[in-house]
């Protein structure tokens, strides 16, 4: 049986909409990141103060999400809203969004992002660490009260999955590439990659009729995005890309078990009741096994 149609829809169906969910609506919002946390939009504003002067006046969103559990969307937000025509402006470089900070624009400092407490400044132990252990308690209680209106853990799992995955690359990659360094299915790749890519966190391109996509050149090492993607994690909505494989992969075992029923009703005779139970008794073994399926396979750079 040719599964390659079934499978397609089944894709386009599941992902059709990859915007954040919201959890709740009470007719007022879910309120601004920078009323409803403001620890975060002072971290924000922080990092991409300190990793602009590192980088001549200028940062992405994609630079800042490396540091934080938390999703595209959100880093966004707390960085337009730094926009002041100013000091901060907005624009576009190469098709990306790119924030410039006038006053460091010439300017490269070689100051260290790590060992100093992002938000108050104090210093620490750890020369790779950015929070003390009260400013992450405060910071965790903050995205925890927000996962609880607002599912954006949804997003932030595969953003920072693709952008750990893509990091340090130098230059276009395919969709296929892509997706054979990822746990994501090739149909889920590519409508996340094409929903980048219309925010302008990467760029579509094309050539000889090949398309592939280029992101700002970031650096994410293999223990900040684990430590990253373990916090994400915790939360329920974090799981919606992964569901989706097992329902997908569910209905095309219940369709084959379905078919495989009807012909063995036909060609063998074999009583249909009974093969209704041997089918319902099968499926549910089948159901079971994928989804107590535990994942095995680790995002590896492309770098």
């Amino acid at each position: 049986m040719n599964t390659l149609l079934i499978k397609t829809c089944l894709a386009q169906m599941l992902n059709a909409n990859i915007e954040t969910p919201r959890l709740r609506d009470d007719g007022e919002g879910l309120g601004s990141i920078a009323k409803t946390m403001p620890l975060l939009t002072a971290i924000v504003e922080n990092l991409a103060e300190r990793l602009a002067a590192r980088n001549s006046g200028w940062v992405t969103a994609n630079e800042v999400l490396t540091y934080l559990p938390v999703s595209l969307e959100m880093v966004t937000e707390v960085m337009d809203g730094m926009v002041d025509r100013q000091v901060v402006f907005h624009g576009g470089i190469d098709g990306l969004n790119v924030y410039e900070f006038f006053e460091l624009i010439g300017e490269k400092s070689d100051e260290p992002i790590g060992g100093k407490d992002i938000y108050t400044g104090e210093e620490l132990n750890d020369a790779d660490a950015i929070f003390s252990p009260e400013t992450r308690k405060r910071l965790e209680a903050e995205i925890r009260d927000r996962a609880q209106v607002d599912a954006w853990p949804a997003n932030a799992v595969w953003q920072h999955e693709l952008l750990y995955v893509t990091a340090g690359v130098n230059g276009p990659v395919r969709l296929a590439e892509v997706a054979g360094h990822s746990r994501l299915t090739l149909g889920q790749v590519k409508n996340k990659l094409k929903y980048l890519a219309k925010a302008k966190y990467c760029v579509l391109e094309e050539t000889g009729g090949q398309y592939s996509y280029r992101f700002p050149q970031i650096q994410y090492s293999a223990e900040a995005y684990h430590a990253n993607d373990e916090a994400i994690r915790r939360y329920p909505s974090s799981r919606r890309d992964e569901f989706e494989v097992k329902i997908m992969k569910m209905l095309l075992a219940w369709i084959a078990i379905a078919l495989g029923s009807l012909a063995a009703a036909f060609i063998l005779r074999i009583h249909f009741f009974f093969l209704l139970l041997l089918g319902i008794g099968i499926a549910a073994a089948a159901t079971w096994k994928i989804l107590t399926a535990q994942e095995v396979i680790e995002p590896k750079q492309l770098a």
